[in-house]
């Protein structure tokens, strides 16, 4: 027999299940006396195992190097072949590498040349005076930022190797403002130069700072053998 006056249930899931039993359960024992022993709710068991892991990497820069360590999430069941545990530190090392080529990209590191770069000039209405960092030949200079004093009535330039950048000058920062500007630093071969042009009546000062890092730009390796040397290992 069917009471139509109840609304039929939508489909329960395992957990809503699992509450009405135990609800079911906890009703017949009062009945009876029995007082409830309290359940422990069942422990999820992970499907995951651990695989622990040992390697060495080393960046294409030659920079980083050294060994890693760890453990491998891998899935219980079948038994992992080399093929596959290959192809997951693969991808760990692929990761570890673009990671570092982006530290590399944003950062200085060993081996980089520090540039904090500074000046100053003073010039009379109509002048205009020009600060120029010259990069080293062989190296990249990662321009961080540059910044120059904001005086009134004044228009600056930026000009990197050799090519205008309108845009950037907008970006000049006051002088003593220490603040990165350009992330990916601005990549420069030649030079940086800050232009500056006074058009007020009067005389005024002006004071240009540049900060970034040198990094050569190709690996140069010599080795140095001599004839002597030489002579002896053939003779032995």
């Amino acid at each position: 027999m069917v009471n139509e006056n109840i609304a039929p249930k939508a489909e329960l899931d395992i957990d809503e299940r699992i509450a009405e039993i135990e609800k079911f359960l906890e009703e017949q024992e009062a009945k009876v006396g029995i007082t409830p022993t309290p359940t422990q709710p069942a422990k999820k068991v992970s499907a995951v195992g651990q695989t622990p892991f040992e390697g060495t990497y080393k960046s294409q820069s030659g920079l980083f190097k050294g060994t890693t360590s760890g453990q491998v999430a891998v899935p219980l069941g079948d038994p992992v072949t080399n093929e596959e545990m290959l192809n997951v530190l693969k991808k760990i090392s692929e990761n570890q590498e673009i990671e570092r080529k982006r530290y590399e990209r944003n950062n200085s590191i060993e081996g980089d040349e520090e540039i904090h770069d500074w000046a100053e000039s003073t010039i009379d209405g109509g002048q205009m005076v020009q600060f120029i960092y010259t990069v080293p030949e062989g190296r990249v200079f990662y321009l961080s930022y540059p910044s120059i004093t904001h005086n009134i009535d004044s228009i600056y330039y930026i000009w990197i190797d050799g090519q205008y950048q309108p845009t950037l000058s907008q970006a000049l920062i006051d002088f003593g403002d220490h603040q990165k500007v350009y992330v990916p630093p601005f990549k420069a071969y030649n030079n940086v130069q800050v232009w500056a042009l006074n058009n007020w009546v009067a005389a005024q000062t002006y004071a240009c700072f540049i900060k970034g890092w040198n990094r050569w730009y190709r690996a140069i390796k010599r080795e140095i053998t001599y004839e002597s040397l030489k002579k002896e290992e053939q003779e032995t």
